[in-house]
């Protein structure tokens, strides 16, 4: 299986056992596959023995890593959850630079929840903006999600702009977090 459009800065493979590998022009999407989970259950010099990059030394950020051993654990009980959860790996550098991930799987509602970060060196170069966009085309590319939600602490202004880059619209501020929505056929910024 192969989604693409002429001239798109976005492919979607189908790799062996059913993964699929996204890709755009600078990153990689790698799933999180249950290997993985369980060498990050064990410690980080563990899945740096395993995965088939560098990882940043940046990697994963505070916010990230109490979310790490959960998502794993997911991961493991779960196996088809390997594919909405991603890290997001530099290619010409070979680096594991962020990760990316469906908080909210798709279910009988409709929508899921994003939550994505880059490590601190690889912001500010349209890295985040890029991999959103390809992760949303991917999910829109499952015709039963229809939303897709996501969620930024209000002061971090470069989180907004990459969801309004990407299509997001701001539904409400709530104490220190700000909600964003994207709805399929209300997206309008073209994606690939």
């Amino acid at each position: 299986m192969l989604f693409c459009s002429v001239g798109s800065r976005y492919f979607a493979n189908e790799q062996a056992g059913g993964n699929i590998m996204i890709e755009t022009e600078r990153l990689q999407l790698v799933s999180f596959k249950s290997s993985y989970a369980q060498a990050v259950l064990k410690g980080r010099s563990h899945l740096e023995r395993l995965f088939p990059y560098a990882i940043s030394p940046q990697w994963p950020n505070a916010n990230y890593s109490l979310l790490l051993p959960i998502i794993a654990l997911d991961v493991l009980n779960h196996p088809f959850k390997q594919q909405w959860n991603r890290f997001i790996v530099h290619k010409k550098q070979r680096l594991l630079v962020g990760q990316i991930s469906c908080y909210e799987y798709p279910d009988q509602k409709d929508h899921v929840e994003i939550g994505y970060g880059v490590v601190t060196d690889y912001r500010g170069y349209g890295y985040g903006s890029e991999v959103v966009k390809a992760f949303i085309s991917w999910l829109f590319s499952h015709e039963h999600i229809h939303t897709i939600v996501a969620e930024c602490v209000i002061e971090n202004k470069a989180s907004a702009r990459v969801l309004e880059k990407c299509g997001f619209c701001n539904t409400s501020n709530s104490g220190e977090r700000t909600y964003w929505e994207l709805i399929r056929q209300k997206r309008n910024v073209k994606l690939f």
